[in-house]
């Protein structure tokens, strides 16, 4: 295998139709041009990429899913052309939002908390709650959305998001009930 030529030059053609510009759109590294300041990585990524005559290109965007052909031109040299298929690999997982504490809500006394946990939390998360007035306060804790019931009384506490890159948009609904905490009677 032979090194890369000086005047290396490519073209990426985008699932539209599109050339992508050189430099402008992509750059190119080989070991005619590839340069670091880390003064233990650099000399070592250099003798890679030398060893190998790697030709990297690198967009300076993320690509958009579909098919792309890329060819390398070089002086006195055959073309070199290929064409490959990108997809988003990561599938949008649903984002779990369950209670945490207490496990098994069945009697909830004024005073007492309760732990919304979201697995994936993310700009855009709200949690909108109604009877909180009189019945619940609410405040975020990293992930973990904690009620505590000030009265007698229905809190409903709705928590929701829009999709992001990685996550399904959703919303869930939690109702809880607070009763008056009873009066511990003394024996006389």
């Amino acid at each position: 295998m032979n090194a890369p030529t000086k005047d290396l030059s490519a073209e990426i053609q985008a699932p539209d139709g599109k050339l992508l510009k050189q430099n402008a759109e992509f750059c190119i590294v080989t070991e005619n041009n590839f340069f670091s300041t880390d003064k233990i990585y650099g000399p070592a990524g250099r003798a890679i990429i030398a060893a190998d005559h790697l030709v990297l290109l690198i967009p300076r965007n993320p690509l958009k899913t579909g098919s792309y052909s890329v060819t390398i031109n070089q002086s006195g040299r055959d073309k070199i052309s290929w064409a490959f298929r990108y997809r988003d690999s990561l599938p949008k997982v649903e984002n779990k939002v369950t209670v945490v504490y207490p496990h098994a809500i069945e009697t909830l006394y004024s005073g007492d908390t309760v732990k919304i946990q979201v697995m994936y939390v993310d700009i855009g998360i709200s949690a909108r709650i109604t009877g909180m007035g009189t019945t619940c306060n609410s405040k975020w804790t990293m992930d973990t959305l904690i009620v505590t019931g000030k009265n007698k009384g229905s809190c409903t506490v709705k928590i929701s998001m829009g999709a992001t890159k990685n996550t399904k948009a959703f919303s869930k609904i939690f109702i809880f009930n607070y009763l008056k905490k009873p009066q511990l009677r003394s024996k006389n």
